[in-house]
């Protein structure tokens, strides 16, 4: 087992060892083939390399078979020797998962083939720690294409991502947290699940946790497989073709992978659940807009008006009717004249993704070592929109419709006008990224110090396109008075006709205000680190230590084009953003067993660990750890942690100038029984607004996100019970300084008592225009919770069974002096309306692994446990509902040749075609897309061969 440790090497037993066996000392420098030759010179046992990093140990029961060659079954029962002293996430001394004093959960590249997702999205979506504002490429409405994770509803940038345990690039639009579209799953060895703060391992955004995604280093070989998978309904087809090539030697080694990833996408009106945005008969309420196809408006004196609704929008054809021009063609308007844009959204976008990834090591000598690995990725996801709404009243520079305007039949000005240009097509928005990863290091190693290098380039580049969409400044010109606006020939300007039919609009007009845009953006990480790692033997203990250095420059820029500005409707107005930091973090950590005066079998560690973080241009930052692991009896340990966390405010949260969007927020003033009750509530606004023009924006002045992180945990393996493992680990994480933007907040506090009087803008209807949100440091945040793991083997049985569930206990944030320290435990609040998204006090995966002779079962249960939220009613009341609990089966069989390398997988996701829980207050699709899964019953095939 030293051996394994000092070469990160599985030790593979195949024939149990059950006599004591006296083997020749080893000392000095030696290869691991020639320690081996040492080791076991004078024993019954041979050994030989079977797989990468991976070498069997077996009996030598004749001379001749001492002499064959070495083929295991496929089927047969390898017993595992864990290999002690990998570089293992949390901390930079070698360890094993049995040695790591704060919880971590390893998911290997055959659970992931387990689970036979072809992305780490689906995978980590069921995760039990992963809860609240993730993204994926299934939420459309405010999705970008990316994949985001995080950990214990906290938000993402709250979590860490590494790669091979180095510092991942932000996702190119000057974000703050890591696009996990770019990894390929054929290139993961594994995946690492830190769950506990690591400020003083890694710096800054490791507050709730770490993703540590370890690529392959070696591989001896070709392999090659083929995924295809479609659901019981017949869409959502995916197909995945992957290659891995490559050859390993005492010396050196090296492979290359290549992946290509293609989802086609889902539409809304596909699923029942998503079709329409009225949910009134499911409980909810109804999301319909109120800019439809026919034009609605206000007149002067509060008349409330439509266009008479002839046959259906669908069933207008070009042309079918000629313009209305008549006041007579306008009734009231009721309650039932909403528009359901659902018809027309995509709600899991067409994807896809090519990953390139290389890596190689060469030994110069015994002692010094160097490595080098690079990953290409590039990605694209295609996301549609409805057709885009006008609403005249409610634009960054509101527009009014001239009363001169040639096609004005009410001879008013009218400031609001609401139409829906069905005639442009749905909006489409194409994101595309590229990203390239590069790193090469050198490890030296002697006696039992090691020292390691690395330099390392990372960067993003991305773009964004917006079709379909509309020019304010041409549709003000075009509403304005007909003495300016005389015809395209004449003075550049085209009238366009918004009081008539639906699909009446001549193309002419049409063309003179569409407009596109498009966007870029950069992100850049580069630098070095360097660490020393060291055994030091004292008074009979052997204490661990490394110390170390990381500089590193972070750049990010996003850069929209000259359309992209408050003349642009349809789209999300963001500002430039563009700065470069430099960070300069010192490091150290110490191990120490103090095993002496304990009985036998019993232990009691401790480690220490610090990381000073200075940068120009923000806070300096000393983090520190501690940790204790004990036993209680030698089957029952305890592990404890204290640790603090920070997170450096991103770029683009200190120096953008300002987003505009359209958030979906509920105004109480829109309530009938809040009138004149709310001090801020004069006259009732319009009930059927239910997304409101905000200003974000950023600050300087913005101080780091900070936390305590305690956890306290239990790992028992009884006597009694062979083979089972089970842990429990409760913990505890407070942020001060936490740093958010929350309009609803906002708005709630400026109706109820009148506060943030500057920050909320309203015209004389009473109706909210402009809502301004800045980035400040609002409060604080406190998570409490409990992980459970259990995994037991039957003794002489391969079958195993795992449960891993996260319990989350409370979970509260205190925005302001103003706002109520309520329990989101258990709660959705959709990220749309500033919340902070499903947060189910269980999700739970548990499942069984069954090999028998050739073929392999794996079955696994994926549970969410039930919430509840805050909706308005039909009746126009805030209420609380309750969202079900879901829970779903997955069931895959594996046939593996024992004399050939080939493979083939039948897998069913979600087997009994389950739709996830209604959600009323849910902006996107009537479901919270980052917790759940709508495609339903999904089946599909793997089929690969090695050789």
């Amino acid at each position: 087992m030293e051996l394994g440790s000092q070469t990160s090497t599985n030790i593979l037993i195949v024939d149990r060892i059950t006599d004591n066996i006296q083997i020749t000392q080893l000392s000095g420098l030696h290869s691991t083939r020639a320690a081996l030759d040492t080791l076991l010179k004078n024993s019954d046992y041979q050994y030989k390399q079977v797989g990468q990093q991976s070498i069997a140990i077996i009996r030598n029961k004749t001379p001749a078979q001492a002499r064959a060659p070495l083929e295991l079954n496929r089927s047969s029962t390898i017993e595992t020797i864990e290999v002690l002293g990998h570089w293992m996430t949390g901390s930079h001394i070698r360890k094993t998962q049995n040695n790591a004093i704060a919880p971590i959960d390893i998911i290997t590249a055959e659970q992931l083939a387990r689970s036979g997702t072809q992305s780490l999205a689906e995978l980590l979506k069921f995760t039990p720690s992963v809860s609240g504002n993730s993204t994926s490429t299934a939420v459309s409405n405010g999705g970008d294409g990316t994949t985001k994770v995080a950990l214990r509803g906290l938000p993402a940038n709250n979590t860490l991502v590494l790669v091979n345990g180095h510092r991942a690039v932000f996702d190119g639009l000057a974000g703050d947290s890591v696009d996990l579209n770019t990894m390929a799953p054929i290139a993961i060895q594994s995946l690492d699940i830190y769950k506990d703060g690591a400020s003083a391992i890694y710096g800054s955004d490791a507050i709730a946790g770490v993703i540590n995604i370890h690529m392959l280093e070696r591989y001896n070989g070709v392999k090659l497989e083929h995924y295809n998978g479609i659901t019981s309904k017949g869409d959502t087809h995916t197909k995945s073709t992957n290659g891995l090539i490559g050859k390993t030697s005492d010396t050196h080694s090296a492979l290359l992978a290549l992946s290509y990833y293609r989802q086609d996408g889902l539409f809304s009106r596909d699923r029942v659940l998503s079709a329409s945005a009225d949910g009134r008969a499911q409980g909810g309420q109804d999301k319909r807009t109120s800019a439809s196809p026919y034009t609605s408006l206000t007149l002067p004196d509060g008349q409330n008006l439509i266009l008479n609704t002839a046959p259906p929008a669908d069933s207008i054809t070009p042309n079918t009717h000629p313009a209305r021009n008549s006041v007579n063609d306008y009734r009231p308007t009721t309650t039932e004249d909403l528009f359901n844009f659902r018809e027309q959204t995509s709600t899991i976008s067409p994807s896809s993704r090519l990953s390139l990834y290389g890596n190689a090591q060469h030994s110069l000598n015994d002692h010094l070592t160097v490595q080098s690995f690079a990953l290409f990725s590039q990605t694209k996801a295609a996301i549609t929109l409805a057709p885009t709404p006008i609403y005249t009243a409610f634009l960054p520079e509101p527009i009014t419709v001239s009363q001169s305007n040639i096609y004005n039949p009410f001879n008013l000005d009218i400031t609001d006008l609401r139409r829906r240009l069905i005639e442009l097509e749905p909006r489409t928005q194409i994101n595309k990224a590229n990203s390239l990863y590069t790193n090469i290091g050198f490890q030296y190693h002697v006696g039992q110090q090691t020292i390691k290098t690395h330099f390392f380039w990372n960067t993003t580049q991305a773009q964004e396109h917006r079709n379909n969409l509309i020019d304010a400044h041409r549709l003000r010109q075009a509403l304005g008075p007909s003495s300016q606006c005389l015809g395209q020939n004449i003075d550049g300007c085209t009238p366009i006709n918004l009081f008539t039919s639906p699909q009446t609009i001549p193309q002419e007009q049409l063309a003179f205000i569409k407009t596109a845009e498009s966007a870029k953006g950069e992100s850049h990480i580069y630098g070095f680190n360097a660490q020393l790692n060291k055994r030091l033997d004292w008074q009979a203990k052997s204490i661990d230590y490394a110390i170390g250095m990381n500089a590193r420059k972070e750049r990010s820029e996003f850069s929209p084009n000259h359309n992209n500005s408050p003349s642009t409707i349809g789209s999300v107005v963001k500002a430039p953003v563009k700065s470069t930091r430099s960070i300069l973090e010192m490091f150290s950590e110490l191990y120490i067993p103090l095993r002496d005066k304990l009985p036998k079998n019993t232990l009691f560690d401790i480690e220490l660990a610090a990381r000073y973080t200075y940068s120009r241009t923000t806070t300096n930052n000393l983090s520190p750890k501690i940790g204790l692991r004990f036993s209680l009896t030698p089957s029952v340990l305890m592990r404890a942690t204290y640790s603090r966390g920070f997170r450096t405010p991103s770029i683009r949260e200190l120096y953008t100038e300002g987003t505009l969007e359209y958030s979906a927020l509920n105004d109480p003033c829109a309530l009938t029984q809040n009138i004149n009750t709310y001090s801020g509530c004069i006259t009732q606004s319009d009930s059927s607004l239910n997304q409101f023009l905000v200003q974000y924006s950023g600050s300087t002045d913005l101080k780091p996100e900070v936390s305590s992180n305690y956890v306290l945990g239990l790992h028992a393996t009884p006597l009694a019970v062979p083979n089972l493992s089970f842990s429990i680990d409760a913990y505890t994480i407070n942020v001060v300084n936490v740093i958010h933007s929350s309009p609803q907040t906002i708005v709630d506090e400026n109706a109820r008592i009148g506060a943030f009087k500057d920050f909320v803008r309203r015209d004389s209807n009473g109706n909210i225009t402009l809502i301004n949100a800045p980035l400040i440091n609002i409060g604080d945040r406190q998570v409490t919770g409990a992980d459970i793991h259990l995994h037991y083997r039957p003794t002489r049985n391969t079958t195993q069974y795992t449960l891993n569930a996260s319990y989350l206990h409370s979970y509260r944030n205190h925005r302001n002096n103003h706002s109520i320290n309520n329990e989101l435990a258990g709660t959705f609040r959709d990220i749309a309306g500033s919340g902070d998204g499903a947060l189910p006090r269980w999700k739970i995966n548990a499942g069984f692994h069954f090999p028998f002779k050739n073929f392999i079962a794996n079955y696994a249960i994926n549970y969410i446990g039930a919430m509840s939220e805050h909706y308005r009613n039909t009746q126009g009341n805030t209420d609380t509902r309750r969202i079900s609990s879901w829970v779903t089966f997955d069931a895959q069989l594996r046939y593996a040749t024992s004399t050939h390398p080939f493979s083939i997988s039948l897998g069913i996701e979600n087997l009994l075609d389950r739709q996830p829980p209604f959600i009323a207050s849910a902006f996107n699709d009537n479901y919270d897309a980052r917790t759940y899964d709508l495609k339903g019953r999904y089946l599909y095939f793997t089929v690969g061969a090695e050789f």
